[in-house]
């Protein structure tokens, strides 16, 4: 408030005096501009910071405040949100005024989906996904994004005596982004399973990985399958757990690299119990391994004393 005094004074010096009562008022709100409507996706952030901040001028204060408040409508699906955020602007003397941003959360990332590796199973075995393998997704905004599976059977490319199941498994998050990723499952068909002797004749099949010379494997014959028709060459000896790769028979000296013979006779049961180390009158194939060529190519150099490996051809 001004209080302005004005004084009249005639030639003679006499003067007379009133007041004058100014009231300086402010009553003008301030002028606010809001930042503009952005979209995000759900897993972004939402802070003024990344999504813009108004600003504010005002004819008296030179700092007027400006706030924020939201408002949250859900979206037309869970991950997605409509915010409202109204931005105000007060100046010093109360006077206010506001204006809106609309922030729309949205969802248009699909979840990473992980297949199980390509597996071969004998016909006859199960192919649900507990036996062959379960695919895995994560998602950006969905904590459970659903996991489907649907089949496809084909026969094996160029070969006979198997067919592949196309499993194309799809990953579905709550606001319908979807990703698939394929796992081809082997049914092999006609299958005859044979039983391996290792170290034929002994009990447990022992192995030591620091020995130089050869491990002795028997491919046991049966009623229904003749070993003498197996090319010994073209025999592979494997992990069953699928660690390493594979490794054929020794075909150099000493002595003949495999014999027919009968070793062993195929049983039902644990195979790490003994059993009848006898022969069944039916020919086996026996066949040598290169235990320096074993170790490496099956990783057994790593094994604790004792551990228990299943071999496989």
């Amino acid at each position: 408030m001004i209080t302005r005094t004005w004084t009249g004074t005639d030639a003679a010096g006499n003067s007379s005096s009133c007041e004058q009562v100014i009231t300086v008022v402010d009553s003008t709100p301030p002028e606010i501009i809001c930042p503009a409507g952005v979209t995000v996706e759900c897993d972004a952030s939402t802070d003024p910071l990344d999504t813009g901040e108004a600003t504010a001028t005002d004819n008296c204060d030179p700092s007027p405040a400006v706030s924020y408040s939201d408002s949250v409508q859900p979206g037309s699906c869970p991950q997605q949100l409509v915010i409202t955020r109204t931005w105000t602007a007060t100046d010093a003397a109360g006077n206010s005024r506001s204006c809106q941003q609309v922030i729309d959360v949205v969802d248009t990332t699909g979840p990473a989906i992980t297949c199980p590796p390509e597996v071969t199973v004998v016909e006859g075995e199960s192919i649900d996904p507990s036996n062959t393998g379960q695919a895995t997704a994560v998602d950006n905004c969905d904590p459970a994004p659903a996991v489907e599976y649907v089949d496809r059977v084909v026969p094996g490319p160029g070969k006979s005596g198997q067919l592949v199941v196309e499993r194309t498994w799809t990953a579905t998050d709550g606001c319908g982004n979807v990703e698939s990723c394929l796992q081809e499952i082997t049914v092999l068909q006609d299958v005859l399973i044979l039983d391996l002797d290792i170290k034929p004749g002994s009990c447990p099949n022992s192995f030591n990985p620091g020995s130089h010379g050869v491990l002795p494997v028997a491919l046991l014959g049966t009623t229904e399958f003749d070993v003498t028709t197996v090319v010994a060459s073209s025999v592979r000896l494997s992990r069953a757990d699928g660690v390493g790769s594979s490794v054929g028979p020794h075909e150099g000296p000493p002595g003949p690299h495999s014999v027919i013979s009968d070793v062993g006779t195929p049983f039902e049961g644990d195979p790490c119990d003994c059993h009848d180390a006898e022969g069944d009158q039916i020919n086996d194939l026996s066949m040598k391994f290169k235990v320096d060529d074993l170790v490496p190519v099956l990783g057994l150099s790593s094994l604790s004393a004792g551990a228990l490996v299943e071999l496989v051809v």
